[in-house]
């Protein structure tokens, strides 16, 4: 990480004076004189504007990635549910942008190409009626281990 000041590159030294135990240091000269600057270690990263710890960042971004009850969490580190319910929207977008990231194309010649089609609505009490509500495809190529896709299209029975 470089150094806003002079641009050098930082490194992270241990202080115990901050909930993290570490910061970045900056240890330039200028002009003869030894400059000290320093930042939090979450500067800069998706961990600078919470007021959690990094501790309890991690603790709780994994016990939102096991599935772990949200009550449980809530309990474990005292939290109220709005922070657990913000974490796990962060926690699902994050992992979201990641796979849209890392999809590919599938398809071409001599490829298997499995797809499904599920259909999220309602249907209380009319069942076999048509239900208004979210269509969603997905597919997996058998030959390949990383050629995925999902894409949802909005669906309305006439």
């Amino acid at each position: 990480m470089p150094c806003n000041t002079c641009g050098r590159d930082v490194t992270y030294c241990a202080d115990f004076s901050v909930p993290e135990g570490f910061r970045w240091r900056c240890h330039t000269r200028v002009g003869g004189v030894r400059r000290r600057q320093s930042a939090s270690i979450t500067f800069g990263s998706w961990f600078q504007q919470s007021k959690l710890t990094l501790q309890e960042i991690m603790l709780l971004t994994y016990d939102i990635v096991r599935r772990e009850k949200v009550s449980w969490i809530q309990s474990e580190y005292c939290l109220s549910a709005h922070t657990v319910a913000d974490w796990g929207m962060f926690c699902r977008e994050t992992m979201l942008v990641f796979l849209e990231g890392c999809s590919v194309k599938i398809d071409g010649p001599n490829k298997t190409v499995e797809t499904d089609v599920s259909m999220f609505g309602r249907c209380k009490y009319h069942r076999g009626h048509p239900v208004k509500g979210q269509c969603v495809f997905g597919g997996v190529e058998r030959e390949s281990a990383t050629g995925t896709f999902n894409f949802h299209a909005q669906y309305s029975p006439s």
